[in-house]
């Protein structure tokens, strides 16, 4: 039986991503290793793509984070701002104690930022969950935050 161009490709890149989790050394030599179960793959190609791959890889490392989605939900200045801040903080500490919650000083403003969202759809739920007690909430976009854990 042939498989249809769309499976060969999605078998390849299943292959090739299990391989770049479980190698030591770099993709290409990962995907090069004889395996009993399997055949021997073999890549001919300019040393200059891997190279770049290789670099891009290396690039990727170094980045503190992912840019991804958090919900505002306090802005403010002022001499009073920090401590606004704080409480505003602990109440949403108290009122929902397994989502993140962040102060942030971007200055003059203090903010509090919750949650660990890849995109806005992930915090949709989460927005209208907390929308009640936080009427004024909306998304913003966080450019070096952690990785998220995976929803069940």
């Amino acid at each position: 039986m042939e498989y249809p161009k769309k499976h060969t490709v999605f078998i390849f890149i299943f292959y090739f991503i299990s391989i770049c989790l479980h190698s030591q050394d770099d993709i290409f030599t990962g995907l090069q290793k004889q395996d009993e179960r399997s055949g021997k793959l073999t890549i001919y190609q300019d040393i200059n793509s891997k190279l770049l791959v290789l670099k891009n890889i290396e690039l990727n490392r170094q980045q503190k984070g992912i840019q991804g989605y958090r919900i505002q939900i306090y802005s403010g200045t002022g001499n009073n701002a920090r401590n606004e801040a704080r409480q505003i903080q602990s109440r949403f500490m108290s009122l929902f104690p397994d989502i993140p919650a962040y102060m942030i000083y971007h200055e003059p403003y203090f903010k509090i930022r919750i949650g660990d969202f890849r995109n806005k759809s992930e915090g949709l739920k989460i927005k209208k969950l907390i929308q009640s007690e936080f009427p004024d909430c909306y998304f913003v976009i966080e450019t070096e935050m952690s990785m998220p854990k995976l929803l069940p």
